[in-house]
């Protein structure tokens, strides 16, 4: 169940969960949060894909799990009509360390998503 919950927090919204290689996640610190902290989390990633600049940090703590993450949108761009953004999310919980960098797209629907999903094939436009 906490798979289920790091996926939808690391898929922000776009990817299906078939395309994620999901063998990286299963000790990710994102795996520790409650469901209710998942949901927070996923809106501070969108938050600050949607209005941090580039190269500016924001952090994020659980309000009940030791969790904390840092999230830096690393540069915008455009890949066809998508708005686009890369950003580094680095998150850690008690012994649990991870951080990656990802590319973010805005769908035509206004959510954010993967570009390429990690581990998988890029996400349909």
């Amino acid at each position: 169940m906490k798979t289920a919950y790091l996926l939808f927090a690391l898929a922000v919204v776009a990817a299906p969960a078939s395309a994620l290689n999901m063998s990286g996640f299963r000790d990710a610190p994102v795996t520790r949060l409650s469901a209710d902290e998942v949901t927070q989390f996923r809106a501070a990633v969108i938050k600050t894909l949607e209005s941090a600049p580039d190269g500016t940090t924001v952090e994020w703590k659980a309000p009940k799990t030791q969790f904390i993450s840092r999230i830096t949108p690393l540069k915008s761009f455009s890949e066809g009509n998508r708005k686009c953004r890369d950003a580094t999310i680095e998150s850690e919980s008690r012994d649990r360390f991870e951080r990656g960098t990802y590319s973010f797209c805005k769908a035509g629907s206004g959510d954010w998503g993967f570009a390429k999903p990690p581990g998988g094939k890029p996400a349909a436009k």
